[in-house]
């Protein structure tokens, strides 16, 4: 079903004349200058009805060290590195209204393990398709002089990824999803302070119970804060800054949580490159800077935007 939505978004794209404005569609605006819009956070502007993005950025995340559950930067019991590609293709379905697509690709590798598999294994590599998820966006208020533009955006997970019958010989790089199907609700918010463009994000998830190779798990509900600002330098360059933050917290509803508390905050510094109409580019280094019950470590990220 997912692939058929897929499809009918990418066929049916609304052309575009000459003489409209043709920037980043993702936070159209006629105040500001064209930018590619944030990394991470998510825009608040929808699409103009018909039209279509494609959004392809690429993470090399790469750590030798995790938040331990008292915040503190420790070993990690193996290096570890993965690429992430989360391709997300965005469509403004009707005047106010927007829908995106997100379609994962993830390749993790790890070496000098600590615990080795049950051959002797210290180093393992695996990728595959992670957790499709689809969204839908609603402009509730445009931006005015005093007050942010607010939009809310509803989102649902798929457990499309890997995470059933894993070899342990593979050293866990073959968990690739988290078995569950997420909902998360919550509001954009976006304004321009000359010179900068500003974004955040407030949103809340949960999860259902998942059965992930044999073993019961009960996830914790998530709250997420992304703030993100655009500066311009010149025409076509752009200085981004963005804080991105997930919070686990226990569940609302359901039985009680049997996941630890993961928290994780990361900056992410980087320069966007408005190339014409059509391409924008992206480069940047996402960098964690607290934690807990997580992973600590370091992901240069580059981004191509196409507008169709």
């Amino acid at each position: 079903m997912l692939l058929g939505i897929l499809s009918i978004i990418v066929l049916t794209p609304k052309a575009i004349t000459g003489s409209e404005d043709r920037r980043q569609y993702r936070n159209t605006t006629k105040e500001t200058s064209a930018t590619s819009g944030p990394l991470i956070t998510d825009t608040t502007i929808p699409q103009p009805t018909g039209t279509v993005t494609l959004f392809v950025p690429v993470y090399y995340a790469f750590s030798s060290r995790n938040f331990d559950s008292r915040w503190h930067s420790v070993s990690a019991p193996a290096r570890s590195a993965s690429t992430t590609i989360p391709a997300q293709i965005f469509y403004g379905l009707a005047e106010r209204w927007e829908t995106y697509l997100t379609v994962p690709y993830k390749y993790n590798r790890v070496w000098g393990s600590n615990a080795p598999g049950p051959g002797g294994e210290r180093s393992a590599e695996y990728g595959g398709l992670g957790d499709i998820s689809i969204a839908f966006k609603y402009l509730l208020s445009n931006e005015r002089p005093e007050f942010p533009a607010v939009s809310v955006l509803i989102n649902t997970g798929f457990p499309t990824g890997r995470h059933g019958s894993l070899n342990p010989r593979l050293l866990g790089t073959d968990s690739l999803g988290t078995g569950a199907y997420s909902f998360t609700s919550g509001l954009n918010l976006y304004k321009v302070v000359a010179p900068a463009t500003l974004y955040a994000n407030l949103w809340y998830t949960t999860s259902t119970d998942a059965t992930v190779n044999g073993k019961k798990k009960y996830y914790r509900d998530v709250i997420t804060f992304n703030a993100a600002a655009e500066i311009p330098i010149t025409g076509k360059w752009i200085f981004l800054s963005e804080f991105a933050s997930t919070w686990g917290e226990e569940r609302l509803f359901g039985q009680r949580s049997n996941q630890p508390r993961l928290v994780l905050a990361s900056i992410l510094p980087g320069l966007e490159f408005i190339a014409n109409n059509t391409w924008n580019f992206d480069a940047a280094v996402k960098i964690d800077i607290f934690g807990k019950n997580t992973g600590h470590g370091y992901a240069p990220v580059i981004a191509v935007f196409y507008n169709f």
